[in-house]
């Protein structure tokens, strides 16, 4: 009788994504916990969740510590700045990942229930917040970038336009939405 030693089996190779994510989220909860509470048992995979739904916190967290997290992986995807992250989410209307799609699309079309995500009340809370108003590079006074058709003729005879200052956000909202409003009048008054 031939002894054959007992197989062993072959120890469970790890998800292909799970050193990548284990890469990608290494110090994103950096300073919000005191100690590490393991998610998952030793030898089993933790269980996949995404960022709606992620239930594993280790206790109560605040808002600002959620987005302390979203920022960080946002910074690890690749952009610097919430306004590099903006840029690319409304980059482009033809995005090869439908749930990237379908997100742009339900919030640029109003789709959420709570007035406080659509995007207008976003554009107004940007317009009133005090943080809106400071910028060093920037002048406190309001300047208007406007057409040349719609300045008075003292500033249309000039032989060079007067040098537009840079805005802060807030001015600049309100150069905006003076710009939106002169385009307005003007198709109104083309079709008149």
């Amino acid at each position: 009788m031939n002894y054959t030693p007992p197989s062993t089996p072959a120890p469970a190779r790890p998800p292909v994504n799970s050193s990548l994510e284990a890469e990608f989220s290494v110090g994103i909860f950096d300073g919000l916990f005191e100690t590490p509470i393991a998610i998952s048992t030793p030898g089993t995979p933790a269980a996949r969740k995404t960022c709606a739904i992620f239930q594993a916190w280790p206790r109560p967290v605040t808002q600002e510590d959620r987005l302390l997290v979203a920022f960080r992986c946002m910074q690890r995807a690749g952009f610097e700045t919430i306004g590099d992250y903006f840029a690319a989410v409304l980059a482009d209307g033809n995005n090869k990942h439908p749930s990237v799609y379908q997100s742009v699309m339900a919030f640029l079309q109003c789709r959420g229930v709570d007035v406080q995500t659509h995007p207008l009340s976003i554009i107004e809370r940007i317009y009133q917040d005090p943080r809106a108003r400071k910028r060093s590079t920037a002048d406190a006074e309001l300047h208007f970038d406007l057409p040349g058709y719609v300045l008075p003729p003292s500033q249309r005879l000039l032989s060079e336009p007067p040098k537009v200052q840079k805005n802060n956000t807030h001015n600049a909202l309100i150069n905006w939405a003076l710009h939106v409003t002169v385009a307005r009048f003007s198709t109104l008054e083309g079709r008149g």
